[in-house]
């Protein structure tokens, strides 16, 4: 995806970018970084299969992006980690945006598809799952840095039953998905209390496509006369069983 979302670059900003390619492994020459070493401890994520695995995963990664910090006072804090592993956790954010931006475009690649691949993965940990969706929201926040699409963020957290910040990403990614994203949207603004919006939702919808409404979206929103009404207007009807399935 970062690849995806680079523009078509001038010639004058690929001889820029080869400079600060080579100024980049100049300065890893004269400080202690090795970011091989952390590459390869994200690249491990392949390997875990169970809870324990990915809990190890996150320390581990966590702790080597302190280890391989050019920040001297992050990578001071990688001693201190081994005897006070809360310390990781509470510079996990910073300590990755440092280390990213030092990292030459192909190595970025790799971190963002081992956390893409670490998303996808349907046995992984809330916890690990929580880590990375609160670094997307710092990145997006404090550096404007968007590794991930916002259909992504959303399902990450609704994995976490993080209803509001998956409300959040829904609704940006509404413009470009607005029929697909409508299940969704109706149950998480139920969920949150907040009906109206759902409605106002629909209304959207309604103006935009006035013959795709489905029923479902008022059945989850109790709405039952408005669910009957769109339900009349089908030419596939449903049979009352399927029907009575739905209200269950």
């Amino acid at each position: 995806m970062y690849r995806q979302e680079q523009e078509i670059k001038t010639k004058d900003e690929l001889i820029e970018e080869s400079k600060n390619i080579v100024d980049k492994r100049a300065f890893r020459k004269e400080v202690h970084c090795n970011f091989e070493d952390l590459l390869r401890e994200f690249e491990k994520h392949k390997g875990c299969k169970i809870h324990d695995d990915w809990i190890d995963w996150l320390k581990k990664t966590s702790y080597h992006l302190l280890k391989q910090n050019p920040s001297p006072l992050l990578y001071a804090c990688s001693n201190v980690a081994e005897m006070y592993m809360p310390i990781i956790s509470e510079l996990y954010n910073i300590a990755f945006v440092i280390c990213f931006k030092h990292l030459i475009d192909h190595e970025k690649e790799t971190i963002i598809k081992c956390l893409i691949s670490v998303i996808n993965n349907a046995e992984v940990p809330v916890m690990v799952l929580q880590t990375i969706l609160n670094l997307a929201e710092f990145l997006e926040r404090e550096e404007e840095l968007k590794l991930f699409a916002p259909s992504t963020l959303a399902t990450v957290a609704e994995r976490c039953n993080a209803s509001a910040k998956a409300l959040y990403y829904k609704e940006k990614d509404f413009d470009r998905n607005r029929y697909e994203n409508m299940d969704a949207l109706i149950s998480i603004n139920f969920d949150l209390q907040q009906p109206e919006a759902a409605n106002g939702l629909l209304k959207i919808i309604n103006n935009e496509t006035k013959n795709t409404m489905k029923e479902d979206w008022y059945i989850k929103l109790h709405e039952w006369s408005e669910a009957l009404r769109i339900f009349d207007q089908r030419e596939d009807k449903l049979s009352v069983k399927d029907m009575i399935d739905k209200l269950q």
